[in-house]
């Protein structure tokens, strides 16, 4: 079985109110071919775009004010919006990286709650309105990207694809995405409701005592696993949260760990194993497993 990234594109228009006094803050990439579309180089920090919680890094515009973004150049993206009066349309391509186990495509929905505090005014992730063009369609904003070295990447639980719920309790289904950037960029600190997918294994894929072997290709997240001693075995102690462990459904608690990258964990110590599977979040690796708790 392999644990690896699934990467689905999407389309999603976002408003942003220009406030008179600080810079949208887009730039794009240089070398626009003719007929494809500018692409997002950087977000500045601190700009109107980087507070509203809804553009990204590596975003395609499809369009800007209504006109189309095809073989825009730079120099014609600064005019429209300077062009524009109090508000910018973007219509925005973008890409919703989330880890996947091969041979499952059954889930169930979990929550977690996070409490995170602003940097540099931004809680460190980007919002969308999945699977509606439009910002005021109904349904719960998507979280589309974690931005590197901000408050939702240090705190690790929250993974693109999850669903925002709440706002320090404020449902947010009825409301558009521009109002719940609003609410985003009010707040200095908050809590969040998030609802993620956990995989549901069956019996017949991780069979009860029998090895299994996993590939784990996940770069840029931790894996979530901390394991302990049981005897002469090392068994899975942990499963935190919100982790790439507990959306896959692959582990429980309990669960013998017979090897590492090929390393027979009864060479290890209980630190060194631990710090092969956090070594997962910079290259691929191999686990292999003994499920000693039943899935399905």
């Amino acid at each position: 079985m392999q644990l690896q990234y699934v990467i689905r594109k999407q389309v999603s228009r976002v408003d942003l109110q220009k406030d008179g006094t600080t810079s949208i803050g887009i730039v794009l990439k240089d070398g626009v071919k003719t007929g494809s579309r500018p692409v997002i180089k950087t977000i500045k920090k601190g700009s109107v775009a980087y507070r509203s919680h809804c553009v990204s890094e590596k975003d395609a515009i499809v369009s800007v004010c209504g006109q189309d973004a095809r073989g825009m150049s730079r120099k014609d993206f600064k005019h429209l919006l300077r062009e524009a009066e109090s508000k910018i349309e973007l219509e925005l391509e973008y890409q919703i990286q989330e880890a996947c186990l091969s041979k499952c495509g059954v889930y169930r929905m979990e929550r977690i709650y996070l409490k995170l505090k602003k940097e540099s005014e931004s809680f460190g992730f980007v919002l969308r309105k999945y699977g509606f063009r439009h910002p005021t369609s109904p349904g719960y904003p998507v979280i589309s990207n974690i931005r590197e070295g901000g408050p939702a990447d240090k705190d690790g639980r929250l993974k693109a694809g999850d669903r925002l719920l709440q706002i320090d309790g404020q449902d947010l289904e009825a409301l558009s995405l521009s109002q719940a950037a609003d609410i985003l960029q009010a707040k200095n600190e908050a809590t969040f409701t998030i609802e993620y997918k956990i995989a549901l294994i069956e019996n017949s894929q991780i069979r009860l005592g029998e090895r299994t072997n996993l590939e784990i290709d996940c770069p840029d997240a931790d894996l979530g696993l901390v394991l302990g001693p049981a005897g002469s075995r090392m068994v899975i102690e942990e499963i935190r949260k919100g982790s790439l462990a507990d959306r896959c459904g692959a582990f429980r608690v309990g669960d013998d760990i017979l090897a590492i990258n090929d390393i027979d964990v009864a060479f290890l110590s209980t630190s060194k194993a631990n710090n092969l599977l956090r070594s997962f979040k910079k290259e691929p690796g191999r686990l292999v497993l003994v499920a000693n708790i039943e899935r399905l």
